[in-house]
């Protein structure tokens, strides 16, 4: 008897913890979490239509509006895959040189001006990518930072390295010029690697909430499934007292605040920042976009 009383009692503690961590997680959403520009000038999938390729032309998109494309920059594709993002914006920007790192082998790097590194982004350092680029060195414009869905940590150990070597080093010669990075898989971050990690702290936010913001991400919306019908929505929505509808749009909502951490990571380092849905619901779910710049290039003066 003792011991289930002693049971309940830990139990108690442990939802009580929960859910002031969740109100700490909604109050820092309604006071930080920066806006989601609504998708523009994209159209619903398309029976027949590639998805992948959608996303590239919707990233394309957004690099030509923040000045993004140009010859004269290196655009560092992180998670690259085939390397079908970087072919787009290579070919849009006219040509320029392209780096693709993936931690597989690919067959190929996509023709003149691109290279390969194969290496898992979680082992990278600066030194790596600085050598990466052209031999050690940057075109004269300085470089592009893209990724199509490198997932959780990985993506956070991209910008901290990108932040690295191309923009801590020397302020004097800053060629980071910009970043545009389609996120996803929110439940794999980790504390450790978390480059919202001070960002959080400033809000009042540590480890608790940063766990259980990734762990309710994964409540949110999923093409062709019914919230009611998702198990993990409908448990966590009765523990949280509210509706599986609500639960996935906190889900949401905790995707953003995890984003709003990493842009202002790049916010503190000089950057204009901002987020965007990149393509429609119906072309992935994961369809929300950290576009980042730095103010040289959005007024149109040479770095």
């Amino acid at each position: 008897a003792c011991s289930a009383a002693a049971t309940a009692t830990t139990d108690i503690a442990t939802e009580n913890l929960i859910s002031r961590a969740a109100s700490n997680i909604e109050r820092a959403i309604k006071q930080h979490a920066l806006p989601v520009a609504p998708c523009a000038g994209v159209a619903e999938l398309q029976p027949g239509v590639d998805r992948h390729v959608v996303q590239h032309e919707a990233i394309v998109a957004h690099a030509r509006a923040l000045g993004l494309l140009s010859p004269d920059f290196t655009v560092v594709d992180f998670g690259a895959g085939s390397g079908g993002l970087s072919r787009a914006v290579h070919a849009a920007a006219g040509g320029g040189a392209c780096v693709l790192i993936d931690r597989k082998e690919r067959s190929g790097a996509g023709g003149e001006g691109f290279e390969r590194l194969c290496v898992d982004v979680a082992s990278l350092t600066a030194d790596d990518i600085v050598r990466a680029t052209r031999g050690g060195t940057l075109t004269a414009g300085g470089c592009v930072v893209v990724s199509n869905h490198l997932c959780g940590a990985a993506l956070d150990v991209a910008l901290r390295r990108a932040v690295e070597a191309w923009h801590l080093p020397d302020p004097a010669a800053r060629r980071l010029v910009g970043v545009l990075a389609a996120t996803c898989c929110h439940d794999q971050c980790t504390w450790e690697t978390y480059a919202g990690r001070d960002v959080f702290g400033a809000w009042g936010l540590g480890e608790l909430e940063f766990g259980l913001a990734c762990r309710w991400s994964r409540l949110a919306p999923r093409r062709g499934k019914d919230d009611a019908t998702r198990e993990r929505v409908v448990q966590e929505a009765a523990r949280l007292g509210v509706s599986p509808a609500d639960a996935a749009r906190f889900g949401l909502r905790c995707r953003q605040l995890l984003d709003t951490g990493r842009a202002l990571y790049l916010q503190r380092h000089g950057f204009d920042v901002s987020l965007a849905n990149h393509v429609p619901f119906s072309v992935t779910a994961d369809n929300v976009m950290i576009r980042c710049a730095a103010s040289a290039v959005l007024d149109g003066t040479t770095l």
